[in-house]
C-alpha cells in the first residue's frame, strides 16, 4: 500500500488530470482479453490460468478507479494542485506562529531554502519526522528554514509542542483553503529562493531533506 501511494503522489498531476482515462482503457483491454480468452474452444491450463490473472487484474483496476475517485482523491488534489506550481514562486499565506501568537506571512521569511510541512498532533508519521526537521534545521541554520503548519486550534498545537522536538516556526494555517490535505499527511514543499522546486507525501528523514535540498 505504501508502494501504491508513492507511486500516487509522485504522479498525482497526471493521474488527476488523466487517471482516469489510462485506467479506464487498461480495463476495456483486459475485458477484451477476457472475452477472447473465454470464446477459445480449448480451454487447457494455460488458459485458465491467464483467466483468473485477468479476473485479479479486473479487481484491481476497479480498486484503482474507486481509490483516485473516491478514497485518495483529496490527496491526489492536494498534491496535484501543489505539482501544478513547481517552478513557480510560492503563493504567500498568513498563519499564527503558536509560539509568539503573532501573525506572520511566509513572504516574510528570508532564507535560502524553506520547508513547509502541513502536518497534524494525531498524524503518526507527522509527530516522528519533527525531530528530523529540526536537526536539519540546525545543521543548515543559515541556509534553511523549516515552517510546520498544521489546522488544527492553535492552542491544541501549543498544548501538544510541550517537550518535544519541533522546528523553529510553527503555525495554524489561517488561510484554509491554501492547502487542504485532510487526512493524507505529512505534506512537505520545499522552496528554493522563493520557487516552489518539490513535494513530497509522507514522512521525511534527514538524509532524504538533505538529499532534496543540497544533493547530498
Amino acid at each position: 500500500m505504501e508502494s501504491l501511494l508513492k507511486i500516487l503522489s509522485d504522479n498525482a498531476a497526471f493521474v488527476y488530470d488523466y487517471g482516469n482515462f489510462a485506467l479506464a482503457g487498461l480495463l476495456i483491454l483486459v475485458l477484451s482479453a477476457d472475452l477472447v480468452l473465454g470464446r477459445m474452444k480449448s480451454q487447457t491450463l494455460v488458459v485458465k490460468i491467464t483467466r483468473w490473472i485477468v479476473v485479479l487484474m479486473v479487481v484491481g483496476l476497479s480498486a484503482l478507479i474507486y481509490m483516485i475517485n473516491i478514497s485518495l482523491k483529496p490527496m491526489i488534489e492536494t498534491l496535484a494542485s501543489v505539482e501544478e506550481v513547481i517552478g513557480e514562486a510560492i503563493e504567500d499565506t498568513s498563519f499564527l506562529d503558536v509560539r509568539t501568537s503573532e501573525i506572520s506571512q511566509l513572504s516574510a521569511i528570508d532564507s535560502e531554502y524553506i520547508i513547509i510541512n502541513i502536518w497534524a498532533t494525531f498524524c503518526p508519521p507527522c509527530v516522528r519526522e519533527l525531530p528530523d526537521l529540526m536537526k536539519v534545521e540546525n545543521a543548515y541554520k543559515d541556509q534553511l528554514t523549516v515552517v510546520a503548519l498544521s489546522n488544527e486550534d492553535p492552542e491544541r498545537i501549543r498544548q501538544f509542542l510541550s517537550h518535544r522536538e519541533v522546528p523553529s516556526i510553527v503555525g495554524s494555517t489561517m488561510d484554509k483553503d491554501w492547502i487542504n490535505p485532510d487526512e493524507f499527511l505529512p505534506v512537505s514543499i520545499f522552496i528554493h529562493n522563493g520557487v516552489v522546486v518539490e513535494k513530497h507525501f509522507g514522512r521525511l528523514t534527514y538524509e532524504e531533506i538533505e538529499r532534496i535540498c543540497f544533493g547530498e
